[in-house]
């Protein structure tokens, strides 16, 4: 988390998350015996229930395939970083600041992908911030 809030804390007002299945995020919303995804709390890990009791209380339909606007970004990174880093999520969905033209994306050994259309004010504040306080691959 605080490698977001280094690098994108300025910018979290403008973010908005996109992921193609919001549901399917966890693989232990799969029921292997089954052949299909079932959304219940029971017999999931504590990881993946937190996350499914994020969107219920969100209301994101178990079908939604798009965009959030994050309310609360300390609990939803937590969660979303323990399923990443727990492997319970083989990805996870991706930060977009459209206005910016630029979107990033968290990978499992914590490093971040960011990926921009030109190198505007934001995204050289950005590179700045990571190339003072990270270990920046080019």
């Amino acid at each position: 988390m605080f490698l977001f809030y280094s690098l994108f804390g300025d910018s979290k007002g403008r973010l908005i998350i996109y992921n193609k299945s919001w549901w399917d995020f966890c693989l232990d919303a799969w029921d292997l015996d089954k052949d299909q995804y079932n959304y219940d709390l029971e017999g999931k890990s504590a990881e993946t229930q937190e996350y499914l009791k994020i969107l219920k209380e969100s209301g994101i339909q178990a079908n939604y395939s798009g965009c959030c606007v994050c309310m609360d970004w300390d609990r939803f990174l937590f969660v979303v970083l323990e399923c990443i880093i727990n492997r319970k999520a083989p990805y996870i969905p991706l930060f977009c600041d459209v206005e910016n033209k630029y979107f990033f994306s968290f990978h499992h050994t914590g490093s971040i992908g960011i990926y921009y259309k030109e190198e505007n004010n934001v995204i050289k504040q950005i590179l700045s911030k990571a190339y003072e306080r990270c270990a920046v691959d080019d």
